[in-house]
């Protein structure tokens, strides 16, 4: 996860500021809106991590392993998922580094949660998803990986596009 992470904020590190601002339409994300979408879900489960409720029935924590699956799926087949929450939808606010900034802190507050965790906090829910309910814990960290990768595909779609702009020549 902490791969797909780097390589991913590399990559947009490289591209020039109107390449990071490119839109392919007027309801279209730019490579930086895929990052603060991305930024904006991580801080949303950092903070919601930390008000877990009781275990809940084993057949609610089933069907929300059934739906992450489901997600899973429509994430490697590239196919567009809108996003359930305007909570998460980007403002085009902040820089590239004010955004890497955001996701370190949030990221740090995630990795202490965890790292506090018994075996019994293990099988708690620690997230609940818009679509599939309560996730555990391994469940969560699977969700915000394939996140990650399916956003990562959405930025090469969107610079594979006509139109989107050149490299900025090299520094003298």
């Amino acid at each position: 996860m902490e791969r797909r992470r780097a390589s991913l904020l590399e990559e947009l590190a490289a591209l020039g500021p109107d390449q990071l601002t490119f839109r392919p339409g007027p309801e279209s994300w730019s490579p930086r809106d895929v990052l603060e979408h991305l930024v904006l879900v991580e801080e949303a489960v950092q903070r919601y991590a930390g008000k877990r409720p009781s275990p809940q029935p084993r057949a609610a924590t089933a069907r929300a392993g059934l739906k992450l699956r489901i997600i899973l799926i429509y994430f490697r087949l590239g196919a567009r998922i809108q996003a359930p929450t305007r909570a998460v939808l980007p403002a085009g606010a902040g820089s590239l580094e004010d955004l890497r900034t955001r996701w370190d802190q949030a990221r740090r507050g995630l990795a202490t949660l965890l790292e506090g965790e018994t075996a019994a906090d293990r099988r708690r829910p620690l997230l609940r998803h818009p679509v599939t309910g309560w996730l555990t814990p391994a469940q969560s960290l699977t969700f915000i990986e394939a996140h990650i990768a399916h956003h990562r595909r959405q930025i090469g779609r969107i610079r594979a596009l006509p139109g989107f702009p050149p490299a900025p020549p090299p520094p003298r």
